[in-house]
């Protein structure tokens, strides 16, 4: 069974871990280990997105190679039994030191950056699905797209020039792509946006000793609203120029929110609304910095080497398609996630549009 079979039958189950109606276990989370002949071997965390984000279970997987791979762990007949909940984890005002100084007006400025973004959601533009339901439900689509070392290295240089980062380049990018597909219409008018609406912002900064540690396995993400305007866009530049407004626009956006030391504690899906038009897209970064590759840590000749990566989420009623965005050995994949509202085809022009769209960053003649 291939990593890609393996994560599609997984998605299809509903956790806890059950046998038909039958409660075999209490069980939110399980490791699967998938061992081949080749000596190529497959580790899958599983577990509901409540419990964990992409930063967690880089958490949790450090620990399962260590343990692995290192002999010097003490025993599980050493552990408190009965004991567990001493270790669950803090809250995310707790593990981020608690209230600030300013909370009431800190959060306000929030709450109002947030509402002036969704201010026009009904005037949104977005991808316009071939189905109003789910022909086969639990059974999301994917695509992936890798850029190879090269061009991606290209990518980096380019925008180290300019400031900007990975996440702002292709946010802008599927914005510009929808952007772009509803250009015959009437797009000048003051209202007509595109919404990202569900923008992930890990908080890992804000965490304070003991809880910035690698044993701090709860998710700590918030969401917010971005939103850019069809008038941000100067229509009449080049396309690396429609690219860099777009940008600035999201980094405006992000500038506002990530200064304001109350972020984690606006909550997690404050201003999150089942918005059909709204696009998402999640950025892991690179994994060699939250998971090192080659274990023993250090070792010459290392016991297990990490080589790719593969993620899934399960999909029932949530219908807008999901992008996830890494980085590992200096090649970035591109990951899109839809519900069969959308036809495969469909969906490959929209992810190498965007993708095209991106790569304008490397354009040195604009």
């Amino acid at each position: 069974m291939s990593d890609d079979d393996f994560v599609f039958s997984i998605n299809e189950v509903r956790l806890p871990y059950t046998n038909g109606d039958e409660l075999i276990i209490k069980q939110h989370f399980g490791c699967h280990l998938v061992l081949r002949p080749s000596g190529l071997h497959s580790i899958f965390f599983h577990t509901a997105h409540y419990l964990a984000d992409a930063f967690v279970i880089y958490n949790a997987l450090y620990r399962i190679f260590d343990f692995i791979t290192n002999d010097t762990h003490p025993s599980l007949d050493s552990l408190d039994w009965g004991q567990e909940w001493r270790n669950l984890p803090v809250g995310p005002v707790t593990a981020t030191g608690g209230p600030r100084d300013g909370w009431e007006a800190g959060v306000e400025a929030l709450h109002t950056a947030a509402r002036q973004a969704m201010e026009h959601q009904q005037h949104s533009k977005g991808l316009i699905p071939q189905r109003d339901q789910a022909l086969v439900r639990r059974a999301p689509a994917r695509l992936h797209r890798i850029l190879d070392a090269k061009t991606f290295k290209e990518i980096l240089d380019a925008l180290a020039l300019t400031d900007f980062t990975v996440t702002q380049l292709f946010e802008a990018a599927q914005m510009l792509t929808v952007l772009r597909a509803h250009h015959s219409e009437p797009l000048r008018d003051d209202k007509a946006n595109v919404m990202l609406d569900f923008t992930v912002i890990a908080y890992q900064r804000f965490l304070v000793p003991p809880h910035d540690a690698r044993s701090h396995h709860v998710s700590f993400l918030c969401a917010f609203p971005m939103v850019v305007y069809a008038s941000d866009v100067p229509w009449e530049a080049s396309p690396k120029a429609q690219l860099l407004a777009v940008m600035t626009k999201i980094r405006e956006q992000y500038s506002i929110r990530l200064s304001n030391k109350h972020l984690p504690h606006i909550g997690y899906d404050q201003y999150f609304q089942d918005n059909p038009n709204a696009l998402a897209i999640n950025n892991f970064k690179r994994v060699e910095d939250s998971l090192p590759l080659n274990w023993p840590i250090g070792a010459q000749n290392p016991m297990v080497q990490i080589s790719d990566m593969r993620i899934g989420g399960r999909l029932i009623d949530f219908y807008r398609p999901m992008t996830h965005i890494w980085t590992l050995r200096s090649e970035l994949h591109i990951h899109l996630q839809f519900s069969d509202v959308y036809d495969k085809s469909y969906m490959e022009e929209f992810l190498d549009s965007m993708t095209a769209i991106a790569l304008w960053i490397i354009d040195r003649d604009a």
